[in-house]
């Protein structure tokens, strides 16, 4: 019995402490050490016995030295798509001072862009017990669903050092990112294999997958090595079959995507009609962008609705049970119960996705970035592969193949940096064919981009 009312009692007690840290949460109180970017404010505890005992509560103000790295890092991850440990280098060479004076690593950038604290409200409950570790020691860890969350009220919010737009697309920048390799990084070793330039920038329209790149030897020893393209989908694997039927082997020469993407360049990026040619199509493509979220949105209504329709049902089926406390009678309780919870959750997630979707501000063309952009035709014609894979990279370059059809369709965004990047690249020595192109030269588009802080706006087609 005793034991029976210690467990009653420590089950209560952490619910209370639960709730109590809730609510220290939504009134804006930081929990924990406060995150790199922010110095702690803090003041005395309402509470005079904790006050006695010299407890504070703190609220989150930026810090005006770190603060602004940890603006440049979300920028740099979202617009430039840059790997943590590419970011952890840009961060030492720039001189930012680390948050335990050791230097930067991609642990350390990878915690900062997970922390939602940086958008100005402070959170709780991200992450859960879930039981011992395979160490002795150690706890497993689980992450919760984001509409599990706990917030801090709007009206107790601290100064942000990012917004929540930009955080939102840190977090989705890995699924983009793939395994973009940064043109910033050239390593010894990098230098004696195959580049693509067009790695995880080509998608197979059938299965949505990424092409990979592949080298098979010319038909004589003295021919050069063919580059290719691709679909990692494999037509004898049941699994593959059975997910796109009629899917075949895909691949293609990287010579023929150059060539398109050389064609692309000149009349859309650096030929002299490109600001003619895009101010036809890119209101089209603002409007377009503004259905498919519209019908998104709407689509999301629609499943609300329904949600709420089959939770009335279930109400209604919970009432007519009545008095009835039968074997029967309570089974029946705890599977509508359990249904009731499974629709009440789907209704959290669908109600957050429709929110964010809601409260997202669309991006905004910017034609007059055309301006500030060379007149460089033929600059990818005849580049080297290093040329090549720094312009796509700096535009962004996005494929969607379509073997069937042999057709390409090709994304390209344009922001702030771009025009500096572009600029360096046609003065860069290597764009010659007949020069060395494994010997970066000074001054070239590596050292602009590890110059660049921020972009504030763009520009796609």
């Amino acid at each position: 019995m005793k034991q029976g009312v210690a467990e009653y009692f420590r089950y209560q007690l952490k619910a209370q402490m639960w709730e109590g840290l809730r609510q220290y949460v939504i009134g804006g109180w930081n929990t924990g050490k406060a995150p790199y970017g922010y110095l702690p404010d803090r003041s005395t505890h309402p509470n005079p016995m904790k006050a006695s005992m010299g407890a504070t509560r703190a609220r989150l103000v930026p810090d005006p030295e770190r603060g602004r790295w940890v603006t440049r890092i979300f920028e740099w991850r979202v617009y430039e798509k840059l790997s943590y440990p590419a970011i952890a280098r840009r961060l030492e060479a720039a001189g930012a001072p680390s948050p335990d004076g050791n230097g930067w690593s991609a642990p350390t950038v990878a915690g900062i862009l997970k922390n939602p604290k940086y958008t100005g409200r402070v959170v709780l409950g991200r992450t859960r017990n879930a039981g011992p570790g395979k160490r002795k020691g150690e706890r497993k860890v689980r992450e919760v669903p984001r509409a599990y969350w706990t917030w801090a009220a709007d009206e107790n919010r601290h100064p942000e050092l990012v917004d929540m737009g930009l955080w939102e697309k840190a977090q989705a920048i890995a699924a983009e990112r793939g395994n973009v390799r940064d043109t910033e990084r050239q390593t010894p070793a990098s230098a004696n294999r195959t580049m693509y330039p067009l790695r995880a920038r080509i998608r197979c329209t059938k299965c949505q997958r990424r092409m990979h790149g592949i080298t098979r030897p010319g038909r004589t020893p003295a021919s050069k090595k063919n580059v290719y393209y691709l679909c990692p989908h494999d037509p004898s694997n049941p699994r593959h079959a059975h997910a796109n039927p009629g899917h075949g082997r895909v691949s293609v020469k990287d010579e023929i995507f150059a060539a398109a993407l050389a064609r692309f360049a000149d009349t859309y990026l650096l030929g002299s009609d490109r600001a003619a040619m895009l101010q036809v199509q890119l209101p089209a493509g603002t409007a377009e962008q503004a259905e498919r979220r519209d019908r998104r949105a709407a689509a999301l209504r629609d499943k609300l609705a329904r949600i709420k329709t089959a939770q009335k049902g279930l109400m209604t089926q919970s009432e007519q049970l009545g008095d009835d406390m039968s074997p029967a009678a309570n089974a029946m309780r705890d599977r509508i119960k359990e249904q009731f919870t499974e629709r009440y959750n789907e209704h959290a997630a669908i109600q957050a996705e429709l929110d964010a979707l809601t409260d997202s501000i669309p991006a905004v063309n910017d034609p007059t970035l055309l301006d500030e952009l060379p007149y460089a035709p033929g600059l990818l014609h005849d580049a080297p592969d290093t040329i090549r894979e720094a312009l796509y990279a700096a535009f962004d370059i996005q494929c969607l193949y379509r073997p069937e059809a042999g057709q390409v369709t090709i994304w390209a965004t344009i922001t702030d940096t771009t025009p500096g990047i572009i600029a360096a690249l046609t003065a860069d020595p290597r764009t010659d064919s007949d020069t060395d192109a494994t010997t970066p030269a000074p001054g070239t588009y590596a050292d602009l981009q590890a110059a660049s802080i921020g972009v504030a706006k763009g520009l796609s087609t």
